[in-house]
């Protein structure tokens, strides 16, 4: 079973949305439900580093048992979205 560092327990789900705000602009919603029936959302904006659609098929593509960490910066508002060993440093925020 996967875990969730930030919260080290089971993930039971992973949702993602996808909401665009203008052409060039999109936002990528990130619920992470882990046992214990607690959640922890995030918002992920559009960013030069990876695109939305690259992020959420990271997600949603990840083995099993991969876990997921997630920092936050949240003076930068940055999040480091580490999977498979890859860190992902993308624009967002712990909502």
């Amino acid at each position: 079973m996967a875990k969730f560092i930030d919260n080290p327990l089971d993930i039971i789900s992973v949702d993602t949305k996808i909401k665009t705000i203008d052409v060039k602009n999109k936002d990528l919603y990130l619920i992470i439900n882990v046992s214990g029936g607690t959640s922890t959302k995030y918002k992920i904006h559009s960013d030069s580093r990876f695109s939305i659609e690259y992020i959420e098929k990271k997600i949603k593509n990840k083995k099993k048992d991969s876990d997921i960490i997630i920092r936050e910066d949240s003076e930068r508002r940055y999040l480091y979205i580490e999977i498979d060993n890859e860190i992902m440093q993308v624009t967002g925020t712990k909502i």
